[in-house]
């Protein structure tokens, strides 16, 4: 509500648009998987990652790359970067929760025996623009599994310890097998 100047963007409006027949996982995993924002001008979705999205044809790259562009330009005119400072008191609130009730290091050695598989790092990356939900992402070129957390409660809250160790078990799963 403090960005009422965005209900009315024409870039959010043409970005839903352009977006409104992907799934959301391919919107989280895209956005894992782009540099930081801002772009430079004419920045083009590498092929591999856009091949491994599925948007195999050359109009279906275009229109990923129209869609990142209209993202990039969102980025610039909501002024994001006072948005993501204005936004550090939740990230240290949720950083230190999520710190604290981090899963153990058997869950992580369990799920490796489990699925027969094992990875260098494991990462979970809080978002604030997601439901209560999550997703796992295998990153090989890191050798990483990610687990992105969205909100366990209504508010933007993260302090549900239940439901984060549940979703954590579950999303890293998804690193290992979809």
């Amino acid at each position: 509500n403090k960005y009422s100047n965005d209900e009315s963007s024409a870039i959010l409006f043409e970005l839903f648009d352009l977006a409104a027949d992907l799934d959301y996982s391919t919107l989280v995993h895209l956005m894992n998987f782009l540099p930081e924002f801002p772009h430079p001008e004419g920045y083009q979705v590498p092929h591999d990652l856009a091949t491994y999205l599925g948007f195999a044809s050359d109009a279906e790259s275009a229109k990923l790359d129209k869609m990142v562009a209209r993202v990039n330009d969102y980025y610039i005119a909501s002024n994001f970067e006072q948005i993501w400072n204005d936004l550090e008191p939740y990230r240290t609130e949720t950083n230190s929760f999520l710190a604290e009730n981090k899963p153990e290091e058997a869950v992580f050695t369990n799920m490796e025996r489990f699925y027969d598989d094992s990875y260098q790092k494991y990462s979970i990356q809080p978002i604030l623009t997601l439901w209560s939900a999550g997703f796992g992402i295998k990153d090989s070129a890191e050798d990483k599994a990610i687990f992105v957390l969205g909100p366990t409660a209504k508010n933007y809250d993260f302090s549900d310890r239940e439901a984060y160790i549940n979703l954590a078990i579950h999303e890293f799963g998804h690193s290992f097998v979809n």
